[in-house]
């Protein structure tokens, strides 16, 4: 879905991946897919050789990959969001807390169901979420 919304066909083909898990049970557009999301600086894996494309992937790592998206194809990237603006969550994340209060700041959390102090970053991220969150994310562009 995020290289859909992305328009990466510029990095098509794109090499192999160095995640040693897309194997025979993942398909070649998927592969291709994360490959691109991968060389475009978009996804990054679990660790250095890994993707584990069978977890589950959180809120807050959909959130960081649609911001890195913004910030990698929108003319002027995302709006830096004022100092004193904390945002919903707060710092709750080194890795992910940045991008949720940019997202939030620039209209990407808009119409998530439930938003709000008591969401969980950490929940798996439903179609849904992630559908809203990307569609925010090419309205913005």
């Amino acid at each position: 879905m995020l290289a859909g919304a992305a328009d990466l066909s510029y990095v098509y083909p794109a090499p192999t991946p160095p995640f040693t898990d897309l194997g025979g049970d993942v398909s070649d557009l998927v592969r291709q897919a994360v490959a691109g999301l991968y060389q475009a600086g978009l996804v990054r894996g679990t660790d250095a050789t890994h993707f584990t494309p069978w977890t589950r992937v959180s809120r807050a790592q959909v959130i960081t990959a649609a911001v890195r998206a913004a910030q990698a194809g929108l003319p002027g990237g995302l709006s830096a969001p004022p100092a004193d603006f904390p945002g919903t969550l707060g710092s709750f994340s080194s890795a992910h807390g940045e991008s949720l209060r940019l997202a939030e700041y620039n209209g990407l959390l808009q119409g998530l169901v439930a938003f709000g102090p008591g969401w969980d970053p950490w929940a798996p991220a439903t179609r849904g979420e992630a559908a809203q969150v990307l569609w925010n994310f090419m309205r913005a562009q």
